[in-house]
């Protein structure tokens, strides 16, 4: 069992931080969209919230679990936080997404009527 154990611990110490700085290089790549816009559109925001929510999420998480964070008194608010965050990021990317799918799908009728409007 302690072989085991060991095994776990080290997956755990070498693969947290790889997923950290996934998290991290997705926000600051979001991010860098969106002050790289000459124009900002709704939908880039919500994107780069959803991104931040999920690492203040998955931080958390982690911290709960491997570092023994506790929010107030004790841990009984640890999870309300998280999934508050968690829901808040699912929120703010499917929100996002859909705002650039309905964008372009307005763009693509108007180039489709000046299109026809030009034959």
């Amino acid at each position: 069992i302690s072989d085991k154990l060991k095994e776990e611990n080290l997956m755990l110490i070498y693969l947290l931080p790889v997923y950290l700085v996934f998290l991290s290089l997705n926000c600051i790549n979001s991010l860098v969209i969106l002050l790289g816009q000459k124009k900002v559109h709704k939908y880039e925001v919500l994107l780069f919230m959803g991104t931040v929510f999920f690492y203040i999420s998955d931080n958390l998480l982690g911290r709960t679990m491997f570092a023994d964070l506790s929010i107030g008194e004790d841990k009984k608010y640890n999870s309300l936080f998280i999934m508050l965050s968690y829901y808040a990021g699912q929120y703010c990317i499917a929100h996002g997404v859909m705002k650039k799918s309905l964008m372009q799908a307005e763009k693509d009728d108007e180039l489709s009527h000046s299109m026809i409007s030009t034959e």
